[in-house]
């Protein structure tokens, strides 16, 4: 999931974040990581278990 969402974009943004030593920034783009990564395996439970 990471790779598909954070290729471009987030993954850019957390590596600028902590060449800058914004720590701030890198727990909140950590965060986000998290989430999406937790909707989509809540998305993909669910999926399996509607599908069946």
């Amino acid at each position: 999931m990471v790779g598909l969402v954070g290729a471009g974009g987030l993954e850019r943004m957390l590596q600028e974040q902590l060449v800058s030593f914004d720590y701030r920034r890198v727990t909140a783009t950590m965060l986000v990581y998290f989430v999406l990564t937790a909707a989509v395996d809540i998305a993909s439970v669910w999926a399996r278990k509607t599908l069946r």
